[in-house]
């Protein structure tokens, strides 16, 4: 298999890249996100019902604001799958784990 064919093919898991342990391709949201991604997702899928059956479905919470990500983390490639960068804090100092395949490397 090619660089290219590997680059397009979905894993089961991802592999944490400071602990190492895998998890499902779908479980790799944090908390915040998922109350971000259902806060905003609610008022678009009242209003959604309301267009579709007449009823009339008022939001009960505010659209969150955007989420924003502190710039305190750095990107690297593992040399195993250098197609699938990984972002790491700054100040990590221990071996990192590849998200595809989980082997080791230093920083």
């Amino acid at each position: 298999m090619n660089d290219e064919a590997a680059a397009e093919q979905e894993p089961d898991a991802y592999f944490c890249p400071l602990c190492g342990v895998p998890a499902g391709t779908d479980q790799w949201w944090t908390k915040e996100q998922l109350e971000y991604a259902q806060a905003r997702a609610i008022p678009e899928v009242l209003a959604q019902m309301s267009n579709e059956t007449g009823l009339r479905f008022e939001p009960t919470s505010d659209v969150p604001a955007a989420m924003t990500e502190p710039n305190d983390m750095d990107i690297v490639q593992p040399p195993c799958h250098p197609h699938e960068p990984i972002k790491v804090p700054t100040d990590h100092e221990q071996p990192i784990h590849c998200l595809v395949c989980g082997s080791t490397f230093a920083v």
